[in-house]
This record gives structure tokens, sequence and C-alpha cells, in this order.
């Protein structure tokens, strides 16, 4: 009984190419309009990354600044996350905390309870961070939180693969080949739906300025988790990088202004906001997930039931991992 209603798409066409510097004065303006009369902290979950850097940088209110990070290495406080941040922090005379993560497995059947079994268990970490942050500093509860969501998406970060035709719809969601090989899995698609997603977006599927919106809508239900826990947590959360007008003006940059972020590298090196910190002291690998998993343990897969789905052999094979 699921209803599929189609729409029109009325996105901007695009024409001249824009500037960065435009892309800036938006985003500076679109903070300016939502905090004109907010007069609180303002909680910006800052990684080492140049989207929630530039939440940092663009808000106005450096005074109600609260920056906020959790390390993925070993030593989470050495991490190249919360080291960087903090660095940030002390340039732009803004507050810093560093938040340690340890059992966000804990938080399993909140993440259920939000999607159940329609999506991989995948934000329970945020569950913890924003409870660990609020038992700290109670004081944020309802805050304003900025959110650098989807910003890596539109900013050139990313190389796309090319879709050449309906089998290869996958390459858009961006899973880093994390699923089951097609030959292990015995349920068999008998719909055209592959083929009918290709048709209907073929004009877009292979032009580099749409091919990050049809990403983003196909993983619009599992990333819309950046807000949602946040939400859940009595935030009121803001994200530029959600507003048509400022994806628009970046998706539309001139293609080497997007290459490797060049419109960003630029305007950070100009603001000596680039950073070379000693990495001796510095731990860049993320283990995080890694070392929360041996500390929790994984039940084996149940083989007798999943084999109705899934190869026997393949499924045993994880089970030996």
């Amino acid at each position: 009984k699921i209803k599929i209603i189609k729409i029109d798409d009325h996105w901007e066409s695009f024409k001249k190419y824009s500037n960065p510097q435009d892309i800036f004065e938006k985003i500076s303006s679109y903070l300016d309009s939502n905090l004109e009369k907010y007069d609180k902290n303002i909680v910006i979950p800052t990684s080492s990354g140049y989207d929630s850097r530039l939440m940092n940088v663009l808000c106005k209110k450096k005074d109600k600044i609260f920056s906020c990070s959790y390390g993925v290495s070993e030593n989470q406080e050495n991490s190249h996350e919360v080291m960087i941040a903090r660095e940030l922090s002390k340039k732009l005379n803004t507050r810093h905390e560093f938040i340690k993560l340890n059992n966000y497995f804990d938080f399993e059947n909140e993440w259920y309870n939000l999607y159940g079994p329609n999506i991989h268990l995948n934000g329970h970490y945020h569950f913890e961070f924003f409870r660990n942050l609020l038992d700290k500093f109670k004081f944020l509860q309802s805050s304003i939180l900025i959110s650098g969501i989807f910003g890596d998406v539109w900013s050139g970060k990313r190389s796309y693969e090319s879709i050449e035709g309906p089998k290869d719809i996958n390459k858009l969601s961006l899973s880093h080949d994390i699923s089951i090989p097609e030959k292990f899995i015995k349920i068999k698609n008998n719909n055209n739906l592959e083929e009918e997603y290709y048709e209907s977006n073929r004009k877009f599927i292979n032009n580099a300025k749409y091919y990050p919106l049809l990403t983003c809508r196909l993983k619009i239900n599992l990333i819309n988790f950046l807000l949602r826990i946040p939400k859940q947590f009595g935030f009121k959360v803001i994200s530029p990088f959600l507003s048509k007008e400022i994806i628009n003006l970046i998706l539309n940059l001139n293609p080497e202004e997007l290459k490797n972020r060049k419109w960003q590298r630029e305007y950070f090196k100009n603001k000596k906001l680039l950073f070379n910190l000693d990495k001796k002291n510095m731990e860049i690998l993320n283990v995080l997930d890694l070392s929360t998993i041996k500390k929790y343990g994984f039940k084996e897969l149940d083989v007798k039931i999943l084999s109705n789905f899934i190869d026997k052999e393949y499924l045993e094979e994880i089970n030996l991992l």
C-alpha cells in the first residue's frame, strides 16, 4: 500500500557561474536572520572538516558560540577532529569543549525507536554525544544548534562515478561499496523501479551539477538523523546547507572552484584557518567504531533465518570475522 506521488522538480536552472564570495555572504545572511533576536548559547558540533569550520567563522555572535567535538581515535582528546576544532576555537576566541564517547551501543533502542529496521544502525553515536553534552552542560538545553549537514556533498569534496544504465543507480548512494554483493542475494527484484528512475532522471544523472542532488535524495531518509536526533534532545536546529538558494549558488560554481573544494580552501587560507598541527601529538586514525565493537561484541548472524534471503556460505564467512 505504498503510494507514490510524482511532483514537478522546480529546481533553478544553472546559468552564469556564481562567485564564492556570494556564497559566504549568503550563508552569513542566513545565520544572521535566524539568530537576529537570539541571545543564548549557540551550539556548533565542530569537527576538523570545512563545513562546521565555516559555521563557526560565519556566525557573528562569537561570544555565544559553544563549539563541541568528539574524537575518533584511541586517545579521543588527541584525535585530529578535536585538536583542529580546538585550534579553530582559539583563533576565533570562542568556547570549545571535548565530549568523550564510550557507550554508544547503549543507545541502540533509541535508534530503533526512531527508525525501526528501516535504516541500518548508523547514528546511535549522536545519541550519546548529545546526552553526554547535556549531562555535562545542562544550561545548553533548548539552545540553537547550527549544523553543517550536507555541506560536503555540495562542496566538491567528492568525485562522482559515471552512471551508464539502471544497474549503476546504486553508485549514486555513496555507500562506499559497503553492501552485500548482488550474487549472494537470493531475493530477485521483479519490479522496474531502477529502469523507471533511470529514465525519468536521465538528463540529470551525469550532469555534475545535479548529481549531488540525486545522491542526497536517495540518502535523505538516512541522513535526516543529523537533524532529527538533536531535535529529540530539545535543540532548535538550523543548517545553511539545506537552503535551496545556498545550494544552488554552490552547485553553480565554476568547476575549477569546486574541484577539491578550492573555493573553501582559498577562503580559509586567506583567513589563516588552515592548520598544520604537529602530527607527532595528533592521532589521525579513525578507530572509534572498532574500539566500541570490541567492547560490546556482536552476536552472530542467524544463518538459519537469513539464509532464506542471503547465501548461507557468505553469512557463515561473516560470522567468522
